[in-house]
């Protein structure tokens, strides 16, 4: 019996001693579930590509590097095409440092400048043939700017300057044989309409529509190109990575500079945001995967294909935006080939 005072007395217990540690085991489950559905899942491909050419744009850190190690775990010839070279390099020393016999090289480009694309084409890019190409490089969050052909910063850098550089590449794509394309989109683009007479959004700008304008402009290229490119033995498919941290992306968000935001902002990055080894998962799955090899104009999520959810007249959008970004680039657009 417990008949002195030390004994344990249900009714003047403490509650909260009783409680604290299901409230911690149940916080902590709860944040492990929210982290698991985040994360995605994992590309369920492990199909190798050796000695297969692979260029990445943006090739700098982030989802670029993850991407670029797996692949040149998997055999691939890794070509990272970076704006900042000294960065690309730094990402190229990472991978060697864990990956001894990686093939892996790094070039100058800069997707936002048609004159530096054109370039690379004629004098960096030694390789007559391209078996992936992964137009990764991105910016969001951007100040508005007129890039030195005048168009508008996210416009150039997201969607024209990996139209013209697909466009260039179209004889090496061929040249592989069952070539692949990946543009790296973002979800965001079903938030905006087509500003198809004012791609720079010159009225009524911000950086926010900016950015998701310029994803809507690449989805709706590839769409338009994999219909031309039916003959060629190039499939071209969007993929989206999911919302990523430590990429980058959000070096010019307020969120990222005030010390106050940054307290609350951050942990709700790592919370709600995957890692870059969780956002590449698809886009790898979109290189190395077999059933994909005649798959062509979709989109990809989370490793799979996404469902359908066209909108009324986009393709006859696709065609417009099409026709008009081959005007404005000055180039002559894709002859289809005839089965």
């Amino acid at each position: 019996m417990l008949n002195s005072k030390s004994d344990f007395n249900l009714f003047e217990a403490d509650p909260f001693s009783w409680w604290l540690p299901y409230i911690v085991a149940a916080f902590v489950g709860i944040i492990t579930i929210i982290r698991e559905y985040i994360g995605g899942c994992e590309c369920p491909s492990r199909r190798e590509i050796c000695n297969k050419v692979v260029l990445i744009t943006g090739g700098s850190g982030g989802i670029a590097y993850e991407t670029a190690l797996e692949l040149a775990k998997r055999g691939g010839i890794v070509i990272l095409a970076c704006k900042n070279i000294e960065k690309g390099q730094s990402t190229r020393d990472k991978i060697l440092k864990v990956l001894p016999t990686a093939i892996i090289f790094v070039k100058k480009l800069d997707v936002s400048c048609m004159a530096s694309i054109k370039n690379f084409i004629e004098n960096e890019f030694r390789y007559r043939r391209v078996d992936v190409l992964i137009n990764n490089a991105g910016i969001s969050e951007h100040p508005f700017q007129l890039t030195e052909e005048g168009h508008e910063i996210h416009l150039a850098t997201n969607y024209l300057g990996h139209f013209y550089l697909t466009h260039l590449l179209i004889p090496r794509l061929t040249a592989a044989g069952n070539a692949r394309v990946i543009n790296v989109i973002d979800k965001v683009y079903k938030n905006v309409e087509l500003h198809l007479k004012d791609l720079n959004i010159t009225t009524n700008w911000s950086c926010q529509e900016a950015y998701a304008h310029s994803k809507l402009c690449l989805v709706l290229m590839t769409k338009q190109i994999a219909k031309l490119l039916q003959g060629y033995k190039i499939t071209i498919n969007a993929v989206t990575p999911g919302s990523v941290r430590n990429t980058g992306f959000l070096r010019n968000s307020p969120m990222c500079k005030n010390t106050l935001l940054k307290i609350w902002f951050y942990p709700c990055l790592w919370l709600f945001y995957r890692n870059p080894k969780q956002g590449a998962q698809s886009i790898i799955f979109s290189v190395v995967d077999a059933n994909l090899e005649k798959v062509s104009g979709v989109l990809i999520s989370n490793c799979e294909i996404e469902k359908n959810s066209k909108k009324p007249q986009e393709d006859k959008l696709s065609e417009e935006l099409y026709l008009k970004t081959c005007e404005l680039l000055d180039i002559s657009p894709i002859n289809p080939k005839k089965h």
